[in-house]
């Protein structure tokens, strides 16, 4: 089943409008945000748009170690009030991916 955005189902969803451009900051253990629209990253959270301006240094959430050997997938998140946070996978034996 497909559904648009603009059927009841969904309506007031929360998704991304452009790519952050995420990429490593200036400084040690920071990310920033260069979208390659130049202006930003734009998204939605429960039907509502916010904007993120581009940004360096931003400071990453602590987590835990990744262990050797293993691939892990890394969620770079935004809050309604512009608050960026990483949430780390779960981690996988690289030798088991195919």
């Amino acid at each position: 089943m497909t559904l648009n955005l603009n059927d009841e189902a969904v309506r007031g969803g929360t998704l991304c409008l452009s790519k952050a451009g995420l990429a490593e900051g200036t400084n040690a253990n920071t990310i920033k945000t260069a979208a390659p629209n130049g202006a930003g990253v734009d998204y939605v959270i429960n039907g509502v748009l916010y904007h993120l301006a581009d940004a360096d240094n931003i400071a990453m959430t602590a987590l835990a170690q990744q262990a050797e050997l293993t691939t892990c997938i890394y969620l770079v998140c935004v809050n309604a009030a512009g608050d960026v946070s990483i949430v780390k996978g779960t981690e996988v034996t690289t030798a088991d991916i195919t």
